[in-house]
């Protein structure tokens, strides 16, 4: 049927959320042709699966640089933010994993995509300490592992309605290790470490996308 304003349909979402801070619908529901929109979700299941691809890649490049150069913790520190991010890309966008196991408990898979974030932060401010550890003050990392730490260990002992509320007070969280981070690059610009020029330009540009 066509439908115009003298001949309208109406669609109505009857939609309940009893265990998850936001409620109601994530997203606009779209109308269209079965090949359009078919076209649209899978464009965006190969842009995920495109990142997820160059990310276990990459996983793997600095797992294996870590293991010939052990003494050297940046290896380590990237690998794991490569791996926990590609982790999160199957909880979260197209959720990839509803497909791979499509009885995966609920509880369990929220708690995941909670819990790569909160990781993700951590590590990532643990690849910058240990690539410029005289800038990055150790007690500041300290304090960063202890309130990220706190962040996790919510997320795993208590229930979705509860941790997900956490996650505003988590991005406030995740402004100041960014924001922090910029600062001990520009400082290691001023002190002409090398590679801190390009260190800073590309984490600036990757956290205004994180924003």
């Amino acid at each position: 049927h066509s439908f115009t304003a003298e001949n309208p349909i109406e669609i109505i979402a009857h939609v309940s959320n009893f265990n998850h801070k936001k409620g109601g619908l994530w997203q606009s529901l779209y109308i269209g042709l079965e090949e359009d929109i078919i076209k649209q979700n899978s464009n965006a299941l190969f842009y995920d699966f495109f990142l997820f691809g160059v990310l276990c890649i990459m996983t793997i490049y600095h797992f294996g640089l870590f293991i010939l150069r052990r003494e050297e913790n940046t290896y380590l520190f990237f690998g794991l933010f490569c791996f926990i991010i590609s982790v999160r890309i199957l909880f979260t966008g197209e959720t990839w994993i509803t497909a791979m196991i499509p009885n995966i408990n609920w509880d369990l898979q929220i708690k995941i995509e909670y819990t790569t974030f909160y990781v993700s932060t951590q590590v990532f401010a643990g690849f910058v300490f240990y690539l410029y550890s005289t800038e990055f003050k150790r007690r500041v990392w300290i304090v960063m592992n202890i309130i990220g730490s706190t962040f996790v260990a919510i997320v795993i002992l208590t229930p979705p309605l509860f941790f997900t509320q956490t996650l505003p007070y988590f991005q406030l969280f995740t402004l100041f290790c960014g924001f922090y981070s910029i600062y001990v690059l520009i400082v290691c610009i001023i002190h002409k470490r090398v590679g801190a020029i390009a260190a800073c330009v590309g984490w600036t540009i990757f956290f205004v996308a994180i924003i």
